[in-house]
Order: structure tokens, then sequence, then C-alpha cells
């Protein structure tokens, strides 16, 4: 069940948000903590035009809210909330049992929503606290916590499946930039209640999502049990638009998937990736710095990888994890689409898991490539794998010219900081210059290739084509190459 959170403060500012949010929603959430005025007739009448089921909350402070009164008055005003009539009433965790029991009493047509929140910490153990809460009779019970990381909100998923599966009405929700696993995939692990709001400004909760997103994006009302999950896992996963594209092929392509962006730290990756098994994810795609670190959590390689030794792609099958790599095919395929590599001079920036599965295609279709880094033997290293030169980055004026230069670093990604991974003098007048970041489209180095009359080309170029490979390897053909890279096209070129 979806709630539109309603969180006033005005009559007039309830009634807007309920009629903006009427056809996203399954409930209303009443958040009367945050409204101005609490009238028993008014909120009779609202209760009238809603159509929907409501939930009536009051959230005190200590546990995140904005009712600043006594607990006494707290419970008081919860008696005559519940004498109102709603659906649904919200009573937080440490209401003393008597009370709960005389509003049980009382109002049994009611329906109890037991609610736990902590903006300050996760609890050491959920089992636990579950258990501490399911001492109080209740129809459904909801915990908000923050997460730390990605594995606070794995965690949390586990524990709401494992439990839905017992038949308990639970939902888990993590708060912050970690918590959004949580807020999509509720629907895919079994959760009773999930909660987001009509607008950004009207956010009761750090890391709260908009209903215009959650169905928007992540077509939240057509998932279920049976939706296989898929996500980007990274350091930097922000600046990509992949949760745009791909979730859009997923609805055109009417295939039982979504997809989530995961900023994964590479500490962390370990415990991370025992996570995601217990979980319906089906795969991954895979960005810095985790490409060649993620390696050592898989259970095989294909031989490419083997080769290249990094993955960009993984792909779950028979309970078991398997890396691919769609980069080097992605990047050299966009290339000739203007420029056939064959004996031709190419020099790769940055000597990363992306440079690694870019520099091995290019070797393998004939290229004579110099990869230049920051740090030289790093450079050396990927240049002794793959019959390569290497050289540091400002090294570029004195190996001669080139007709391929390819921006495989991150310098570039954060259009705030003007940088490019070289100095504009070192660009040659029409070469032909290719950036792998995807967002922004024209970063400086691209901006100053263009001035040279070079012959530039998008990342997103690079990028539709290993998704569209990637989207293959995960629907074991199902979804058509084509149509996939088409669909991602069209849907970078509206957002970008």
């Amino acid at each position: 069940m979806l709630f539109a959170c309603i969180s006033g403060p005005t009559l007039a500012d309830v009634e807007r948000q309920m009629e903006e949010t009427r056809g996203y929603a399954d409930a209303f959430e009443f958040r009367l903590d945050r409204w101005n005025t609490i009238d028993p007739i008014e909120l009779a009448a609202l209760l009238e035009i809603a159509e929907l089921p409501v939930l009536f909350t009051i959230r005190s402070k200590k546990q995140g809210g904005a009712f600043a009164e006594s607990d006494s008055d707290l419970y008081a005003l919860l008696n005559q909330a519940a004498a109102i009539g709603p659906d649904y009433l919200d009573i937080e965790f440490g209401t003393p049992i008597t009370i709960i029991s005389q509003l049980l009493l009382d109002y049994p047509d009611v329906k109890i929503i037991y609610s736990y929140h902590d903006f300050h910490s996760m609890p050491k153990s959920l089992d636990d606290l579950l258990a501490s809460m399911m001492t109080v009779p209740a129809d459904g019970y909801k915990i908000a916590v923050p997460a730390a990381n990605a594995s606070d909100a794995l965690t949390m998923l586990a524990f709401v499946q494992r439990h839905a599966k017992q038949g308990v009405a639970l939902s888990g929700l993590c708060m912050g930039e970690y918590g959004l696993p949580t807020r999509v995939l509720g629907p895919v692990v079994g959760s009773f209640a999930d909660f987001a709001v009509g607008h950004e400004s009207e956010k009761t909760a750090p890391g709260q999502l908009t209903l215009h997103e959650l169905q928007h994006i992540y077509h939240y009302k057509d998932l279920n049990p049976q939706t296989k999950v898929y996500a980007l896992l990274g350091g930097i996963v922000v600046q990509s638009p992949s949760h745009l594209t791909h979730n859009q092929v997923f609805t055109q392509l009417s295939y039982n998937g979504v997809y989530i962006k995961i900023a994964v730290h590479d500490l962390e990756l370990e415990g991370f990736m025992q996570l995601v098994r217990e979980l319906p994810f089906a795969g991954f795609s895979v960005t810095v710095p985790l490409k060649e670190e993620i390696l050592l959590d898989l259970d095989a390689v294909s031989e490419e990888v083997e080769k290249i030794g990094a993955s960009n792609t993984l792909v779950k099958k028979d309970e078991a994890f398997t890396g691919y790599n769609t980069d080097g095919k992605g990047a050299l395929d966009a290339l000739e689409e203007v420029i056939p590599v064959q004996g031709k001079q190419m020099v790769v920036l940055g000597a990363g898991g992306a440079s690694r599965a870019v520099v091995f295609e290019a070797v393998k279709r004939g290229a004579a490539v110099t990869i230049l880094n920051r740090t030289l033997a790093r450079a050396e290293q990927l240049a002794t794998e793959f019959q390569a030169k290497a050289g540091l980055l400002e090294d570029l004026q004195d190996i001669g010219p080139y007709d391929i230069l390819v921006n495989t670093t991150s310098v570039g990604m954060l259009p705030e900081i003007d940088a490019m991974p070289i100095a504009c003098q070192d660009l040659i007048a029409g070469a032909v210059v290719m950036d792998i970041i995807t967002k922004p489209r024209e970063t400086k180095l691209l901006k100053e290739a263009l001035k040279k009359q070079c012959k530039v080309i998008y990342g997103q170029e690079m990028f539709a084509r290993q998704a569209a490979q990637q989207f293959a390897l995960w629907s074991d053909g199902q979804l058509d190459k084509k149509r996939v890279y088409q669909i991602i096209k069209d849907v970078l070129e509206a957002s970008l």
C-alpha cells in the first residue's frame, strides 16, 4: 500500500495535496503533527471526500515529528483523532500499553500501525526490535531508521522480506542518501506500506521520494514479488542517467524488471555482495571504482573478463553471479561508427577498469595504443598486459601525432569543476576525441576538441551500446539489442 503524505500545513494545502496525489497513491497519510490546526469537524469532512483509506499520524519530536507538546497531550489527541474514524491510526513505539489497549477497546474498527522512528542510528538488531514491537497487537508494524551505507539498506530489505514470508505486515524504511532501495523495492520484498510525497518541498523524512518519481521512473505500481531487480554499483553513481534509461527499457519492452542506483564503498563490497544473494537481484552494472575489486566476490567470469581484469556487468543465474564486460565493445563500436581503428594511433587517458576494457578491445581490433595515466606505474602495468605503450598524462605532447583520443578518467564528470585531463594545446586538430563520461554531455575536453575542429564522440554513444549488450545478457537474449539501444538513446537525448 502506497501512502501519500499529506503534511499541510493549512487546510487549503491539505486539499490541494490530496487532489495532486490522488491518482498516484493507494491511501493518504494525514500528518496531523504538521498541520496548523486540527479541527475535528474539518477532519471528518476530509474523510468524507478522501475516497481512499486514511491514516492519521501525530509524530512526536522525539521520533522525528513536529508535535512538541507533552506525552499526555499526544495521547489525548490520539484519542480524539481515533474517535473521528480514520481507517488507520499510527501509534508510536513506547506508547504505554494501557493507552493502546484502551484505543483498541474503544475503536475496534480503526486499524493500528505501530511505528518506530529513529533519525540517528540503526538498531543493533532489527529482529530484536520487531520482537519487542510485536508484543503490542497491531495491524501493521513500521520501522524507519537511517542507513549509514548501502549494506544497511540491503539489511533492511532482507529483514522485511524474511518477515513478510512469515506473514508479518511489516514496513521497513531507511532514511538518508543510502535508503533509496528501501523506498523503491517495497512491493518486491513484500513490504505492507510505503510512503511518498507530492513535491520535494513536502518531504517528511530524509531520502523520501516523490510519488511522481516512484511511478514515472520506477513504475512502482507494476512492481511485485516476481520483479527482477537490477542496479548500478559504484562509488560515484549520482551522475549516471541509468535509472532513467534502464527503467524505460523495462517499461517499453514489457519486461518485469526495475533498476536502481546504489552507492557502494569498496570496503563494504564483500559483505554487500553476500547480502544481495538474499534478495531478488538478477544483475548489476558496475562502475568506478569497483570494476576490478568486484571480481573477488564473483562465482565466475567470462573469458574476456579474465583477460581484461575488470567487469562492468554481473548476471545472476542458478544463484551464481558471473562477471562480463561490455565497456570495450561499447566504446569501440561507437568509435568505429566514425573511424576504423585498425592501424590507427590511439591514446587512452586513464588506467582504471574502463580503460582496461577499452585498451583490450582496441588492441584486439588492430589499433596501436598508448596509455597515459596520472600514475606511471599503473599505466606501465596495463601496457605490459596488452602490448601497448605507457606514459604520464603530461607526456601527451611528446608521444607524436595520434588519430584517436579516448578519455576514461573521471575528470570532467563534475561540471562545477572546470577541468580536463590534459592541456588544451595537446589536442590535435582533426583528431577523433571521445569522452566516456555520460553526464555532463559536453565535458570541457569535448568543448575544447570542438574548437579545434575535432570529430567528437559523446559518452552517451558508448553508454547506450554497452548497456544494450548488458540487457541482452540479463535477459538471456530476450531483449533485442537494437531496440534497447534506440530506447536508451531517445531517453538520453530527452534528458541530458
